[in-house]
């Protein structure tokens, strides 16, 4: 077994996730990119990990296909316009103000910030993906969410730090750990709820392959020590008060 199987596998088991871990891998040269999974159409990059993660399918996208500004901004497939960087886009929108909605688009992560650097993307269920991960994704309950953060912290302790806007997050999460962040916690855009189909329960964590063992180490101990477990075992040592008539008398008893 593949040692990202194995990992795909223990994910499952210790989260009970919905819908499948993703792979993520961007490549500098379309050229790079694993043959025959290009799409034939237009799309944004949270439709191809809805894919992957619903239909266990792998997917890849050029530049020239992807069509959010905003994430082709954050996956490096172009130099960020003035227009996103300015928050000329997203003023009256999501900002009240021209200087508000620069300060909310600086809190979006875009390797576009320092020019083209990718020309295509991958996507792919982590236990079948045809290029080791450069990213891996995951969408989780704020529950399992929680199990996930313990286990980043088991080793040293280290918390995990959020600061989003919930805007791109998807593709921010990724420029993240493209840039060295090993572990992000993020909200999902509108744009990931119109495109890609997240639920209300849903949040994004992304994390580096690197830490994957760490990781899955963290997952098996803090489950064997019994306090963090998913799902969370409600505690039932207690005695139930039912409305009055409903309780059994020393008189039933006694019948």
């Amino acid at each position: 077994m593949s040692k990202w199987k194995e990992a795909y596998n223990l994910l499952i088991q210790y989260l009970r996730l919905r819908t499948h871990p993703i792979a993520i891998r961007l490549f500098e040269k379309r050229k790079d990119a694993p043959k025959g999974y290009f799409i034939d159409n237009n799309a944004n990059i949270c439709q191809l990990v809805a894919k992957a993660r619903y239909h266990h399918l792998i997917s890849c996208i050029s530049r020239e296909q992807h069509v959010c500004v905003l994430g082709s901004s954050c996956l490096g497939f172009i130099k960020t316009p003035e227009r996103l960087k300015s928050g000329k886009l997203s003023v009256k929108f999501y900002a009240k103000t021209l200087e508000a909605a620069r300060r909310f688009q600086e809190s979006v992560i875009r390797l576009g910030d320092d020019g083209h650097k990718y020309d295509a993307a991958m996507t792919a269920p982590l236990d079948i993906s045809p290029r080791e991960p450069q990213i891996i994704i995951i969408y989780c309950t704020p529950a399992q969410a929680v199990r996930l953060i313990h286990a980043y912290a088991y080793q040293d302790g280290k918390p995990v730090e959020i600061k989003t806007a919930a805007e791109a997050a998807l593709c921010s999460a990724i420029a993240n750990i493209a840039l060295g962040r090993d572990f992000v916690v993020d909200f999902p855009c509108a744009g990931d709820r119109r495109y890609g189909f997240v639920q209300d329960s849903e949040l994004i964590v992304a994390f580096h392959p690197n830490i994957i063992d760490e990781l899955l180490n963290g997952l098996i101990e803090t489950h064997k020590a019994g306090a963090s477990r998913y799902p969370f075992a409600p505690y039932l040592e207690w005695t139930p008060k039912p409305r009055s008539g409903f309780e059994t008398t020393k008189e039933d008893l006694e019948a």
